[in-house]
């Protein structure tokens, strides 16, 4: 996240929806030798604003290194916890749930 920050995409509103582990390709794994590094990449999912629209950032931590960034539009990206936790607050505090 760092890096990510480093590079000035993740801003201090940003919330982190979803990390995860980008898999090597099936070329990758076929090039790989005993001994060699292993390139490991980490995709982030931002939110940046209400807007439908989020940031997708591959970062390197092989190389510690920022790998591309792409703005996807148009979609509702994972509902972050902080909504999760609001919505069930909301829900427990409506007496016809009670």
């Amino acid at each position: 996240m760092a890096r990510l920050r480093a590079s000035g995409r993740a801003m201090a509103k940003s919330r982190f929806a979803d990390v995860y582990l980008v898999e090597p390709s099936k070329d990758e794994m076929a090039a790989f030798s005993t001994g060699l590094p292993v390139e490991r990449r980490v995709c982030f999912r931002l939110v940046n604003s209400p807007q439908p629209t989020c940031v997708e950032a591959v970062v390197s931590l092989t190389a510690d290194d920022l790998v591309s960034v792409e703005e996807v539009s148009d979609v509702c990206p994972t509902m972050l916890v902080e909504e999760s936790w609001r919505t069930a607050e909301a829900v427990r505090a409506n007496p016809v749930w009670q």
